[in-house]
């Protein structure tokens, strides 16, 4: 019998009738949610059929293994294998959304300094394909040619990087946005938004320091239409979009990821997951 190591302390269950929820707490206040305190659910194990399965596990190891797992126990994952890489990894959304994101470039083994600054030239954005390391300074941004020869030492043996192709991007100025960030980057005006195909479910700050807690005006109906041509091109049905304000007012793409491992950042869990359960029972 096929058995999923990741599939260990998770707990199963119905939500409000239209929803099944695959979770295990993970002690990260922005990921954790308390869904008995605010909603009707039905414990469950096993069914024959059930309406469509989120992962709300943490960071998924092999999502296909997962996937493949679930679907043999009767239930069927929201994302399939494809449309998680879509979501997830950098080189698999980035060629879709272009023109809506910061100029990055990939490598399948660590890069010659040479090819990184002809192409993007200094200061440059390191991160791994799907990942920084918790935004650290040292390892994401390289001001010179020794400084990336540094970031590429690091990285041969960092535990969070050194698995991941290493992901090179333009280096954009965002518009600044708070102060006393726990990490080395800056506090700017950046926003997180989840999303049900092309619907916006929720979207909130990405930082708790930010000072700009909502948006209004022309920048919420620049930031809308965005999502809007994200959601329509990437075809992902739970997505998150995470989108960032230059200091010249234009509004960028940051990244894109599985909404399923995201945290929730500035948004509130109870009204996301409360609009989704709407949605779903209105469409059944």
């Amino acid at each position: 019998m096929f058995l999923f190591q990741e599939t260990k302390d998770i707990n199963l269950f119905q939500l409000e009738g239209c929803l099944t929820i695959a979770e295990r707490k993970t002690s990260v206040s922005t990921y954790d949610f308390d869904f008995r305190q605010f909603f009707q659910v039905k414990s469950l194990r096993f069914a024959d059929q059930t309406p469509p399965l989120i992962l709300r596990t943490g960071a998924i190891g092999n999502y296909k293994d997962a996937f493949n797992h679930y679907q043999h126990m009767g239930f069927s994952p929201v994302n399939n294998p494809e449309e998680h890489l879509r979501a997830s990894v950098l080189p698999e959304w980035y060629p879709i959304i272009k023109d809506l994101t910061i100029r990055s470039i990939w490598f399948e083994q660590l890069p010659d300094v040479e090819t990184v600054e002809k192409e993007l030239g200094w200061p440059v954005f390191i991160k791994g394909e799907r990942q920084t390391n918790r935004h650290q300074l040292n390892t994401c941004v390289a001001h010179s040619r020794e400084m990336f020869q540094t970031i590429c030492e690091l990285w041969k043996t960092d535990p969070i990087l050194k698995w991941q192709k290493m992901v090179c991007r333009t280096f954009v100025h965002l518009e600044k946005s708070g102060e006393g960030l726990r990490t080395d980057v800056q506090v700017s005006t950046e926003f997180r938004a989840f999303t049900w195909h092309t619907t916006l479910l929720s979207i909130g700050p990405y930082w708790p320091q930010s000072h700009i807690r909502t948006l209004n005006g022309a920048d919420e109906v620049k930031v809308l239409q965005l999502i809007k041509a994200v959601t329509s091109r990437i075809n992902v049905p739970f997505l998150v979009i995470d989108v960032g304000r230059l200091t010249n007012g234009e509004w960028i793409v940051i990244e894109l990821n599985d909404a399923q491992e995201s945290g929730y950042a500035g948004n509130f869990p109870f009204q996301l997951w409360k609009k989704l359960t709407e949605l779903l029972t209105s469409t059944q």
